[in-house]
């Protein structure tokens, strides 16, 4: 059965972190808004762990730096151009290197002669 909401303890063990990085992480990342029942216990809804499981992500395996996380986690990643193949262009250039290296085969064989 999935909890409502779990304690910092229980996320830190889940997810195997320090209480004190995910506290660090509540002042760093606004997306982590967990809420406190009675006294000072946090407690974390299943989609505040999936949250912080992404941040760990970022940070951790992906060496995201925190600037970095937060805007990967406020706009999303960001869209790589894709690549085009320029066949085209690339005969062209091919060519104009061959005509290059027959005129300057052209030149070497006049220089040697004179």
């Amino acid at each position: 059965m999935k909890k409502l909401y779990y304690t910092i303890t229980e996320v830190s063990n889940l997810l195997e972190l320090k209480p004190y990085v995910i506290r660090y992480w509540e002042t760093e990342f606004p997306q982590l808004k967990m809420s406190r029942k009675t006294g000072r216990n946090r407690r974390y809804s299943p989609k505040e762990v999936e949250t912080i499981k992404r941040i760990k992500t970022l940070l951790y395996d992906k060496k995201y730096t925190i600037k970095g996380a937060k805007a990967h986690l406020k706009d999303g990643p960001k869209k790589q151009p894709e690549v085009v193949k320029v066949t085209k262009g690339t005969e062209a250039i091919k060519e104009i290197i061959d005509k290059v290296n027959s005129i300057r085969t052209i030149v070497r064989e006049t220089l040697d002669k004179i």
